[in-house]
């Protein structure tokens, strides 16, 4: 995941992760406490997971593409 900060204050991030289908995912965060939205990091015991989007089966189909559909 990329991480950046959208301004000088440490209370708004960009946060992209990469689909996989090579889009960006793109997540504005926001937070009037502490170390901002990246706190999360620090909690007891939470991580970030592996994969975001499972299909059952394991099988994946593509959602988001550009140009015309096909």
């Amino acid at each position: 995941a990329r991480v950046t900060p959208l301004d000088d204050s440490e209370t708004r991030y960009r946060l992209v992760l990469e689909a996989p289908d090579g889009l960006g995912l793109t997540w504005h965060l926001r937070t009037d406490l502490g170390a901002g939205p990246l706190a999360l990091l620090q909690l007891r015991g939470f991580s970030l997971p592996a994969r975001i989007f499972l299909e059952p089966g394991g099988a994946s189909r593509q959602l988001a593409h550009y140009g015309e559909q096909p």
